[in-house]
């Protein structure tokens, strides 16, 4: 069995100019590799919050964790309008 302990823990977060437009969707979603800061991304779990459909969203800040055993990011998005 592989060593998950290493692998990047990422924790979205949604500007607060955003909130009641985008959501995150719960759920145990696994990020490889973490998106860069202005980058654009479409993920299954960031979603509108009318129609829960997926939306493109640009990463506006990416900050690191350091008080983890893995290492943890914390990403910042809002929706590309």
């Amino acid at each position: 069995m592989k060593n998950r302990s290493h692998e990047p823990a990422v924790r979205w977060v949604t500007h607060p100019a955003d909130r009641g437009r985008l959501m995150t969707l719960d759920g145990n979603w696994l990020e490889r590799d973490v998106p860069r800061e202005n980058e654009v991304i479409t993920r299954p779990f960031l979603v509108d919050s009318g129609s829960r459909q997926p939306v493109p969203v640009r990463v506006v800040q990416r900050l690191e964790w350091h008080h983890s055993a893995a290492p943890t990011f914390v990403l910042v998005v809002r929706p590309v309008t």
